[in-house]
């Protein structure tokens, strides 16, 4: 449940409109095969955890190449868990800017920001449980807005089929190699904590993650078509302004926007924890309320700065995302990895000069 909400936390909100302009009618093609690459980058992961049993990516850093080396692997790894948590904590700002758009963006950050300080120093036992609340919750009212809106179905929508330009199209959706897959390697930071064993349940949760994006997105294009959307930031909000149930239920909208609130909020939460623990593992500190507080502020004030509009914050993610998560998501496990390996080998030769 924590990885499904993780995927699928902001992506639904921000990702369909951005899907169909460049995928047309096979638009809800794309997550199938973000799935694949999704899942093949997290079994490299898993792999990486398996070679040090216990220890969290941090903590792997530090064994693997040595205090001071490791030490900045380590600080790269926090930094991308706090920029994202940046991210994340911006895109509370879409509820600012169409429900509440007379209300300061940074009353909408502290706020959030506090609740979740709060239920990092309780410890992540708390947040798991409450994904367990949240996630029947943000699928009954995700299906409260497509459902009703199905009398509207119409197949032609899908006219013709199969005509897709998968290399055009991914370079054009590449974002979404990033957004959410490669973040989630924060994950990695708690699967050492899981009592059973994790790798199935997080591999189903990127997959599930990714169903739902595509089942999502084959709604939409079945329901409003292939223009309107492909030209719309949020068309799920916009689907939702428009249900209508026993001709006196209205403004679904909103209640479309508090799941999305309940899922930002884990996914904000298991960041925000991922920071926090990162750094007490890495200064051997254990106190995480304190270590926590200041990140409130720190976050809060590079929100407020990351972009000046949405349009800016869309335009950075098409363009430099990729690049720059891929450091974090693909070429430091590798480096990982290999160092492992070196470190195993340089082991085996030692032990046999020595036999």
């Amino acid at each position: 449940m924590l990885t499904f909400l993780f995927i699928v936390g902001s992506a639904f909100i921000l990702l369909p409109g951005t899907f169909i302009a460049a995928g047309k009618q096979d638009a809800w093609l794309i997550p199938l095969w973000g799935a694949v690459w999704g899942i093949m980058i997290a079994s490299m992961w898993l792999y990486l955890m398996r070679l040090h049993p216990g220890l969290s990516i941090v903590q792997i850093c530090v064994s693997v190449a040595g205090k001071t080396i490791g030490s900045v692997l380590a600080l790269l790894f926090i930094w991308f868990f706090l920029y994202t948590s940046v991210w994340i904590t911006r895109d509370v700002s879409y509820v600012q800017l169409t429900l509440m758009p007379r209300t300061p963006l940074t009353v909408f950050h502290v706020m959030f920001l506090m609740t979740t300080y709060y239920a990092v120093i309780k410890g992540f036992e708390g947040i798991a449980r409450m994904s367990e609340l949240i996630m029947p919750l943000f699928l009954l009212f995700v299906m409260l807005v497509v459902l009703p809106m199905l009398n509207e179905w119409d197949w032609e929508q899908f006219q013709p089929i199969l005509e897709l330009d998968v290399w055009r199209t991914m370079k054009k959706t590449n974002a979404f190699f990033t957004f959410p897959f490669l973040e989630s390697i924060c994950l990695t930071m708690i699967i050492p904590f899981v009592r059973r064993k994790a790798a199935l349940p997080f591999l189903a949760g990127i997959a599930s993650g990714s169903l739902f994006l595509s089942i999502l997105v084959f709604f939409i294009i079945g329901i409003m078509g292939v223009s309107r959307p492909s030209h719309l930031l949020f068309p799920i909000y916009n689907l939702a302004t428009e249900v209508e149930i026993a001709l006196f239920i209205e403004n679904i909208e909103v209640v479309l926007f508090i799941v999305y609130l309940g899922a930002l909020y884990i996914q904000l939460s298991i960041l925000y924890y991922c920071t926090v623990a990162g750094l007490c593992q890495l200064l051997k500190l254990k106190n995480r309320a304190i270590v926590g507080f200041p990140f409130i502020l720190i976050i809060s004030g590079l929100a407020v700065t990351y972009a000046e509009n949405i349009v800016k914050d869309l335009e950075w993610t098409n363009k430099y995302s990729l690049i720059h998560s891929s450091l974090y998501g693909i070429f430091l496990p590798i480096l990982l990895i290999l160092l492992t390996w070196l470190k195993a080998f340089r082991r085996r030769v030692s032990g046999e000069s020595k036999s």
